[in-house]
């Protein structure tokens, strides 16, 4: 039977849409021979409905609302107990002209949140709501039997460090809602191509691993990387809202309807349960995710190149960052997490001694060749080297984790089950010790820089003792080794034991992250608290780096680093 697809009145376009036609007359109105249909059929469906919709969508590149009614004939009731479904693709009614976002001022402004987000703060909910219409649920149903088109409204406005996100409720029967992400660098005078590619490459990871995984992963609804080609006026991922609320909301809320320790206790659990669901994904390469395109719209299995390098949003982009050429922003791939950890030391020596070449800045100088004697003490302990015997053997591979995973990016239920993970920006492979395995960030504050405890000013939100934060590091190992183990000798046999690194990922991870960036300084002085506790570190690691090591001084470094990383 045909789905006939009528797209406007200039031309109409019948195709037959098996897929479809089984889902209606399978699963959308259920009916007794010669009976016809009653409004009361319609809603219970809707769900249903959508799926046949999204995909008579994707059959004709259709992108217009649509208006759906039923007709049923008495020749179609004798050729066959399958009504015909009918859907009426109407062109949408006209967008009448938004206005213009309102004059910003000059790029020498002293504000520096204008220097940094231009117009993407002032976009009229008026824009939103247009895109929202273009783009989301396509039909609630109504007594009568049609189905109309939606309405939508911003009920509210927040923003990351990069984005500006905007949440859009449907009048639907489920009262739907979507989320659009805006980028701050998403305006005319500071966006570079590099960043549309960066939003194209968001997407597909984001499908890749929806599809490969089934990890909460938001569904990406429509999205774009021009600014004057769309009616918001700036690119745009849209997606679906997860339901539920953040972990840095969840983690301190007393309410009902269980006490707050089992809710940590049950946050805990289950991210670790989620994020072994990631433990099929191996690559031979640190970069970044590359996809084939096919010609029906989805993507092929991914490879790995070089690793896009986009500003993040909460910097402000000068002159010289916009100039700066493509290939300058996308760094080689690498074979080994010891191969990138060095050559990145290396250049930020070199880097860093050329700026302060002056003779006046010795000081800082002997800081710089102390960091890196240090830095390079501790990558020999770094697993996979060739000091860790046990897993130096063994060729490495990289893994997936989610590039922000923060407690803000993690979204559980009133109960502590993981709901949504979100903010999946310029993914990139990572070794197995940074892995999904790894601790989450917010249980690792204590050892990055301007953490403070008791924080009676909470300017980063509420904070947790160090105590409490090695207490609950013990209980996500804990339960990442029971997630682990429940996977285990599966289809090849093979034994998932990536928590191993879990109890000292938050160390792992710190010497990953800083090493080649100003960091180095203050995640040294933390590690060195461990071993040289009454020593004034910053003189240590100048002494270090102006005479050299004392002796005795390297062994005893050496096995004290070897005894912290071990794990």
């Amino acid at each position: 039977m045909a789905i006939k697809l009528f797209k406007d009145p200039a031309g109409f376009i019948t195709t037959k849409v098996n897929e479809i036609k089984k889902h209606v007359s399978g699963k959308l109105i259920k009916e007794e021979p010669g009976e016809e249909p009653t409004p009361n059929h319609l809603p219970s469906k809707c769900k249903v409905l959508r799926r046949c919709v999204s995909k008579a969508k994707h059959a004709m590149k259709c992108t217009n609302r649509a208006i759906f009614h039923r007709q049923v004939s008495d020749d179609d009731d004798q050729a066959s107990n399958e009504a015909p479904f009918v859907l009426r693709i109407t062109p949408p009614k006209e967008i009448p002209p938004l206005s213009d976002p309102p004059a910003y001022q000059s790029d020498d402004s002293e504000d520096p949140e204008t220097r940094i987000w231009g117009p993407v703060l002032h976009i009229p909910d008026e824009r939103y709501i247009a895109l929202a219409l273009k783009h989301g649920p396509i039909c609630v149903p109504c007594e009568d039997g049609w189905f109309k088109a939606t309405e939508a409204r911003v009920i509210g406005h927040t923003r990351g460090a990069s984005n500006r996100i905007t949440f859009i409720e449907y009048n639907d029967p489920d009262n739907t809602r979507i989320v659009v992400r805006v980028p701050s660098c998403g305006w005319r005078r500071v966006w570079m191509p590099i960043d549309g590619e960066a939003i194209v490459n968001q997407v597909k990871v984001m499908k890749y691993l929806k599809r490969k995984t089934g990890i909460p992963i938001p569904e990406v609804i429509s999205y774009d990387t021009t600014i004057d080609d769309n009616v918001l006026g700036a690119p745009y991922i849209m997606m679906e809202c997860m339901e539920g609320e953040a972990v840095c909301v969840a983690w301190w809320d007393e309410e009902e309807p269980i006490p707050l320790e089992q809710k940590r206790q049950n946050i805990m659990k289950s991210l670790a349960e989620t994020m072994v669901k990631l433990r099929d994904l191996k690559f031979d390469k640190i970069g970044s995710l590359y996809f084939e395109d096919f010609d029906d719209g989805t993507i092929g299995e991914p490879w790995i190149g070089g690793q896009i390098s986009v500003m993040p949003g909460m910097l402000e982009r000068d002159d010289e960052y916009l100039q700066t050429r493509k290939e300058d922003l996308i760094f080689p791939e690498y074979g080994t997490s010891q191969e990138f950890m060095r050559e990145v030391l290396d250049i930020y020596r070199s880097r860093e001694l050329k700026y302060w070449g002056d003779p006046f800045y010795d000081g800082r100088r002997n800081i710089i060749h102390g960091l890196h004697k240090l830095y390079s003490i501790i990558i020999d302990y770094m697993p996979f080297s060739e000091l860790t015997a046990e897993l130096g053997a063994e060729p490495e591979h990289f893994v997936i984790a989610p590039p922000d995973f923060d407690q803000q990016n993690i979204i559980v239920d009133k109960l502590g089950n993981i709901t949504g993970l979100i903010d999946w920006d310029v993914v990139k492979t990572v070794p197995r010790f940074k892995g999904w395995a790894a601790l989450p960030r917010w249980l690792q504050q204590d050892w990055y820089d301007r953490y403070q405890w008791p924080d009676w000013e909470q300017r980063r939100g509420p904070t947790m003792s160090p105590s409490e934060l090695c207490c609950y590091r013990q209980q996500y190992t804990k339960y990442m080794r029971e997630a682990c183990t429940a996977v285990s000798g599966g289809q090849d046999g093979e034994e998932i034991d990536e928590w191993r690194f879990t109890s000292r990922s938050h160390l792992y991870d710190r010497v990953f992250e800083t090493v080649g960036e100003d960091g180095m300084d203050g995640f040294l002085e933390k590690l060195l608290e461990l071993f040289v506790p009454r020593a004034w570190k910053a003189t240590f690691i100048s002494n270090l780096g102006q005479y050299g090591f004392a002796p005795g001084q390297e062994e005893l470094l050496r096995n004290k680093i070897n005894e912290i990383l071990a794990y």
